[in-house]
């Protein structure tokens, strides 16, 4: 039996298959003869020496010698033909290091560069957070002028270090307002203190004014020196807290007083819910207010001048109404004092208000959120002053 084939087209398709290997093919015929051999390495010493010795002795191969240098994989065909394919283990081994080495060297360059990035990475994070520590360092020695770069900086940093230099406009802001406090209570310290006369020695002169006024029958001179007394003594005990009905009676005093100036010029009432009595508000929270009418409102031309205060509840809310027929205050100006009324850190824009900035510093401070004062022009004329906890 034989057959034929076109060695030429078989070696292309060999060819083709091993171009990067050391693929070698042998076909071996049902009698165990060489018939067809191809390889890359047509000089490969042991192989080569092999076939022609085999080919010189009836051209029988014996595959456990070749197994020893190759790896062998054999195909049988339907006619007993059998196919095989080798490759050298040395080259497969050769191959093998090869593709290690590449791989490693590979390896290599990748962590290189990945190292090189996280180092550059890690060098400025470590630049931005020593920029803040330093920052923080020149804080802590007492210099709270200093402020982190913002643009220098990235990420969280960039959230921390405008944190920082917020915090620190938020202490200097707070630093100078205590300066300033502290300047106004020195200076009140010393107006109080170049003002200052013992209160035993004042009472006991107003006390034997007032007898000497009942002993000549002046009892209208007396109960005004009676009054007086108790404003003074009011005014200059301790207590920073007091009850809605105790403002009010010291307020009608005040009151009483100016009456028994301007006789005949001055009407006033008080009035007062009787559950709202017992309410703490701040010393002297109406009293500046109802000063304020009698100071700059009464109009001396005139005989009817009327201020009244009434405490009612409104809602849920306990509502102050100072009211008053006076000459009143320009439209624009309610307007301007209103918005300021509202802004807590208006301290230095109320100037010609004083005793109302005050009166709502204090107010606010006590009550809190719930809190609000309202100036507006009434139908009389006068001004009419709202306040609301």
């Amino acid at each position: 039996m034989s057959i034929v084939f076109n060695d030429k087209e078989l070696e292309r398709i060999l060819n083709n298959d091993k171009e990067k290997t050391s693929l070698q093919v042998a076909i071996i015929s049902d009698t165990k003869k060489l018939v067809y051999y191809q390889g890359r390495y047509r000089q490969d010493a042991m192989l080569q020496k092999k076939d022609r010795s085999n080919l010189e002795e009836s051209s029988i191969i014996s595959l456990k010698e070749l197994e020893k240098q190759y790896y062998i994989k054999s195909v049988h065909t339907s006619n007993d033909f059998e196919v095989l394919a080798f490759i050298s283990k040395k080259e497969v081994y050769k191959q093998s290091m090869q593709s290690l080495f590449f791989f490693l060297f590979s390896s290599a360059i990748l962590d290189g560069i990945l190292l090189f990035g996280l180092r550059k990475t890690f060098k400025r994070y470590v630049i931005q957070v020593e920029d803040i520590l330093k920052g923080t360092n020149q804080v802590s020695t007492g210099n709270m002028e200093v402020r982190i770069k913002e643009n220098t900086k990235q990420g969280e940093l960039k959230d921390i270090s405008h944190s920082i230099n917020q915090m620190l406009d938020s202490i200097n802001r707070n630093i100078e307002d205590i300066y300033n406090l502290e300047i106004k209570q020195k200076d009140a310290n010393m107006r109080a203190l170049q003002s200052q006369i013992d209160p035993h020695f004042l009472y006991n002169t107003l006390e034997y004014i007032r007898m000497y006024a009942v002993s000549e029958g002046a009892d209208e001179l007396s109960n005004v020196v009676y009054v007086f007394g108790s404003l003074l003594r009011n005014s200059i005990t301790h207590e920073k807290v007091v009850t809605i009905r105790h403002e009010l009676e010291f307020c009608e005093k005040y009151a009483y007083l100016y009456q028994m100036r301007y006789r005949d010029r001055i009407a006033y009432g008080f009035q007062i819910d009787k559950e709202l009595g017992d309410i703490s508000i701040p010393k002297f929270s109406i009293q500046p207010l109802v000063e304020n009418f009698f100071m700059h409102g009464i109009d001396h031309t005139r005989k009817n001048n009327t201020i009244s205060v009434k405490v009612a509840k409104q809602d849920q809310h306990t509502c102050i109404i100072i009211k008053d027929n006076g000459t009143g205050v320009a439209k624009e100006k309610i307007e301007n004092i209103n918005k300021l009324l509202k802004t807590p850190s208006s301290e230095n824009k109320l100037e010609s208000s004083i005793g109302i900035h005050n009166v709502n510093a204090r107010l606010r401070s006590f009550f809190g959120e719930t809190y609000s004062m309202t100036l507006k022009t009434n139908q009389l004329g006068g001004l009419t002053i709202e306040i609301l906890f």
